[in-house]
């Protein structure tokens, strides 16, 4: 299968250390180990994370061709702590360069063409109208292609309107 992957991409900040993470990157990391062809689609920003996240894709077999490089912009974290029974915390810090991210026409169709046939996408990435408007292009642009929302819902990150309309974009959601 081709799958298109977007959203973010961040660091999980832990006390011991940085971690690869995000959802649509997660789920485009296991599509490919599963010997599916994806395109991930994100930005970073041009720093030491960014770098490092870039490298970690590469070492995942993940083609970085379509994540950004975005100068002046933050790399994404996320500052995880664990409470005394060990339930984790999370503090999204924003803005992202995912969050800055554009894409042309001329990009969509590259990535269309041949037709996807799965798209995932995340919530973080998809609270701002722009990014739900290349969600929308890409949709558009592969209409037969199997719709995969990666919920991820954190304090103080998402607002209940577009995760419904979210829902209803993903394949076999009943509303």
């Amino acid at each position: 299968m081709k799958i298109i992957s977007v959203g973010e991409i961040l660091r999980d900040v832990f006390d011991h250390g940085e971690y690869l993470g995000g959802p649509p990157c997660n789920f485009a990391a296991h599509a490919h180990r599963l010997g599916h062809e994806v395109f991930f689609v994100s930005a970073v920003g041009e720093n030491k994370r960014g770098r490092i996240a870039l490298a970690k894709m590469e070492q995942l077999g993940l083609p970085t061709r379509f994540v950004q490089r975005l100068a002046g912009e933050s790399t994404s974290i996320v500052s995880v702590n664990l409470d005394s029974a060990g339930q984790p915390h999370f503090v999204i810090h924003r803005p992202a360069a995912y969050d800055r991210m554009s894409h042309s026409a001329s990009d969509l169709t590259e990535r269309s063409s041949p037709p996807a046939d799965g798209i995932c996408f995340g919530t973080l990435h998809q609270m701002s109208p722009q990014a739900r408007d290349l969600l929308t292009a890409l949709i558009q642009r592969n209409p037969r292609a199997q719709r995969f929302y990666a919920v991820n819902l954190r304090v103080n990150s998402y607002d209940a309107p577009p995760v419904q309309a979210l829902l209803e974009r993903s394949s076999g959601c009943e509303t």
